[in-house]
């Protein structure tokens, strides 16, 4: 009986620990503001820096070119949305009002085939850049290379992954393309807020072993 118990609770902590929540993406107001809805949370995400236009909706990720939202698409089955545009070079920052776990970037059209890269250097990088998925859209793909943590793209097109707990990314953007375009996202915040199912499940199992403890006190 009392291992069941353990195993009960075992298994509500696990339920916690493994709870997925979808990938959130920055809804951006404007270039400058926007906010990041993670599960319960709503982060506030400020833009300082380099950002030449915002593209409402997600027009340039979910079309016929990418694979729209197949997991074999060109971005891997997430669905970023909203885009910061870049035609020339500089420094970008983008400070979150709760830290953020591992987050996406999504890229679209860095960079031209053959020799003109465009380059997205991080300036706080904790790991190694992770590219997770990439393909073809309008223009095209043409590749990528990494060096410590510079990413240039080829004609790029599809989504990096930063491992490590970020509560702002910067980033210089060189030389200058007529254009290009991000936006960020995540599955998680550094405070992630159980569901009230799992919740509930966890305090069933604490009330079990309550209960078993108490009932074999009251055997000895």
């Amino acid at each position: 009986m009392k291992k069941r118990m353990v195993a009960l609770l075992a298994g509500a902590i696990l339920t916690i620990a493994t709870s997925a929540m979808a990938t959130s993406w920055v809804d951006w107001s404007s270039t400058n503001d926007g906010t990041l809805s993670v599960g319960s949370s709503v982060v506030s995400v400020t833009l300082s820096g380099l950002a030449d236009s915002l593209v409402n909706g997600d027009y340039y990720y979910n079309n016929g070119s990418t694979g729209g939202t197949s997991s074999t698409g060109t971005y891997g089955g997430l669905t970023p949305f909203d885009m910061i545009q870049e035609w020339n070079s500089g420094q970008v920052t983008i400070s979150f009002s709760e830290a953020i776990i591992n987050p996406y970037i999504a890229l679209v059209s860095v960079g031209q085939p053959g020799t003109f890269n465009v380059n997205y250097a991080f300036q706080n990088l904790q790991n190694p850049i992770n590219v997770i998925s990439f393909g073809s859209n309008y223009w095209g793909y043409g590749g990528y290379s990494i060096s410590g943590n510079t990413f240039s793209g080829h004609e790029f097109n599809g989504i990096l992954q930063l491992i490590g707990t970020y509560s702002s990314l910067t980033f210089d953007i060189s030389p200058n393309e007529y254009w290009h375009g991000f936006n960020i996202g995540t599955d998680s915040t550094s405070a992630p807020v159980p569901e009230p199912g799992t919740m509930a499940l966890l305090g069933l199992g604490m009330a079990g072993l309550a209960v078993y403890g108490k009932r074999r006190n009251n055997k000895a």
